[in-house]
């Protein structure tokens, strides 16, 4: 009803990951650029999305931005399945 998945993640999180892997092709991006990509605020994404993504090993920080992990392409790979 809520459009919470298996891991808890919401449309925002799965649009960031789709982001991620998908736009970015996954390359390392850096926080501003995702979330006007996103069209959401970069306080939301940073104080919000970012650390709970990062606590399930979904994505990880790099000296050049941020990359979704293989976990996360594994988990969206399913979720499209379904």
């Amino acid at each position: 009803m809520m459009g919470i998945d298996g891991m808890g993640l919401d449309a925002t999180d799965r649009n960031i990951l789709s982001l991620l892997l998908d736009y970015y092709a996954g390359r390392p991006v850096g926080l501003k650029a995702l979330a006007t990509t996103a069209n959401i605020d970069i306080s939301t994404l940073e104080e919000v999305v970012e650390p709970y993504l990062r606590r399930i090993g979904f994505i990880e920080g790099t000296a050049q931005g941020r990359v979704a992990t293989g976990l996360a392409a594994d988990w969206l790979i399913l979720q499209r399945k379904q």
